[in-house]
């Protein structure tokens, strides 16, 4: 993977370029853009290396209820006002947000306690594209028909 991102245009490298929802094959693909606390990103960062090592086996259990079939987050320091993108790949959206709301798995109470602790906002930006193949709407409109605006949280 690091030789395909070492290919990739340098807006996509170096740059922020935003897409809200997209249709992929496998799902929908869900991002969120939220600006960071400075003060918590180390936290942040400890939260996000738990999940992928202590805590693996209970993530995996958390995202094959809510059909996420890909899950990453990105920090991006931004001189100082950091910026975390959050993206999902999911298979069913109204299952997923059902499933991370139930109450089944403790780590998602304590998941949506550490974005709301971590998140400072909704940092100014601009969705300049948001198309996919087969779709007459927008993907926001189809966003908004199931409940997940653009002021959502990261889950």
């Amino acid at each position: 993977m690091a030789q395909a991102r070492a290919s990739w245009p340098s807006t996509f490298r170096d740059g922020l370029v935003l897409l809200f929802l997209a249709r992929h094959h496998l799902g929908m693909l869900q991002i969120s853009v939220r600006s960071v606390h400075p003060d918590q990103v180390e936290d942040l960062r400890q939260w996000f290396t738990g999940l992928q090592t202590a805590r693996r086996d209970e993530t995996i259990a958390t995202l094959i209820d809510e059909t996420v079939t890909q899950e990453t987050a990105i920090l991006i320091p931004n001189g100082g006002n950091p910026i975390l993108v959050y993206a999902m790949e999911v298979e069913d959206p109204i299952q997923s947000k059902t499933s991370s709301r139930s109450g089944k798995h403790p780590i998602d109470a304590e998941h949506r306690t550490a974005m709301q602790v971590a998140i400072s906002g909704i940092p100014e930006h601009e969705i300049i594209l948001d198309i996919s193949p087969g779709s007459r709407t927008s993907n926001q409109e189809e966003a908004n028909a199931i409940g997940e605006s653009g002021q959502q949280t990261a889950r």
